[in-house]
C-alpha cells in the first residue's frame, strides 16, 4: 500500500521508482499485483499520463494518512547516523553556513559530510546530492525549499571610486550607477519595485564573490556584494530612489516523502539554529 501511495503522490510509475529506489519494472509489477488482489483498477495510465480512478481515490483517502504516521513514527526510532552528500556557495561554506555544519557535525557524532563548495548549482540525481544550500529567490518549483535566514545585499565602491564618489556627496541614481565601472558577479541586481537588473557598464566578470570585493577595494569598480562582505572592502554607495533587496540562504531538497532521518535532523536543526541568532 505504501507504494501504491508513492506512485499516487508523485504522478507517475517513474517519478516513485526514482524517489524510492526501486527498478521502474518493480514499482509497475507490484502495483499490478495489488491490482489483482482487489479486483479492481486502481491506475489509469496511459503513455504520458497517471490518474487515479475513482476506487484508486478512494483507496488512497483511506490509506494515506495512516501510512504518513507509520512513516513518522519509522523517523522518530530511527538513529539520526549516516552520510549527508551536501553542496554550497564557497562564500557561505567559509562564513556562518560552515560554523553551523561543523557544530551540528559535533552534536552528531554518527553523521557524516561530504560537502562541495561550489557556485554552480549541482544536479540532485547526477551528482547524487542530499541538500543543496543555495542563495535566493530560486525559480525551481519543484524542489523544496527551506529559508535559513537573510543576507543584506548592498552596491559598494572603494578606493579611488569611492573617494570620487564621497567628494561629489550625492546620492547615486540608477542612470548615475548604469554609468560607473561595475565588477559583474553574475547575480542580477535587485532593487525594490523593480525587474531584477544587469549594470550596463561591465568593465570585469567576477563570479567568486571574495575575488569581486578584491577589486572594490582596489578601486576597479562598483559591485553589488552581501553586506559584510561589501564593507570589508569599501562602503556602502548611498542611492537615490533604489532599495537593495535583500537575499536568502535556502536549505534545498528533493521532495521525498520519507526524507531520511539523518538529513530530517540537519534540516531541523539549522532551522532551530536560524531562529536563534
Amino acid at each position: 500500500m505504501a507504494l501504491f501511495v508513492a506512485v499516487a503522490k508523485a504522478g507517475s510509475f517513474s517519478n516513485a521508482a526514482l524517489e524510492l529506489g526501486l527498478p521502474l519494472s518493480t514499482v509497475s509489477r507490484r502495483i499490478g499485483d495489488l491490482e489483482r488482489k482487489f479486483g479492481a483498477k486502481l491506475l489509469e495510465r496511459t503513455t504520458r499520463k497517471l490518474r487515479l480512478t475513482a476506487f484508486g481515490r478512494l483507496v488512497l483517502d483511506r490509506s494515506e494518512a495512516p501510512i504518513e504516521a507509520l512513516a513518522e513514527a519509522v523517523r522518530l526510532r530511527m538513529p539520526a547516523g549516516g552520510a549527508i552528500r551536501a553542496t554550497a556557495p564557497p562564500l557561505a561554506a567559509r562564513g556562518r553556513l560552515g560554523d553551523d555544519l561543523l557544530a551540528f557535525l559535533g552534536e552528531h557524532p554518527g553523521i557524516s559530510l561530504d560537502l562541495t563548495t561550489t557556485n554552480s548549482p549541482l544536479d540532485f540525481i547526477r551528482d547524487n546530492i542530499d541538500i543543496a544550500f543555495r542563495v535566493g529567490p530560486l525559480d525551481d518549483s519543484s524542489l523544496v525549499a527551506v529559508r535559513l535566514w537573510d543576507i543584506p545585499y548592498v552596491i559598494c565602491a572603494g578606493g579611488a571610486l569611492a573617494d570620487d564618489l564621497r567628494e561629489k556627496g550625492e546620492a547615486v541614481s540608477l542612470s548615475t550607477l548604469n554609468m560607473l565601472p561595475t565588477i559583474y558577479t553574475g547575480q542580477p541586481w535587485r532593487f525594490a519595485g523593480m525587474a531584477p537588473i544587469r549594470p550596463s557598464n561591465v568593465v570585469h566578470r567576477i563570479d567568486d564573490l571574495e575575488v569581486a570585493a578584491a577589486g572594490v577595494r582596489v578601486g576597479l569598480g562598483l559591485a553589488y556584494l552581501p553586506r559584510d562582505l561589501a564593507l570589508g572592502a569599501g562602503v556602502e554607495v548611498p542611492l537615490e530612489g533604489l532599495l537593495p533587496l535583500d537575499k536568502a540562504l535556502f536549505a534545498v531538497f528533493l521532495e521525498r516523502r520519507l526524507l531520511p532521518a539523518h538529513l530530517r535532523s540537519l534540516i531541523e536543526w539549522l532551522k532551530g539554529r536560524a531562529q536563534l541568532a
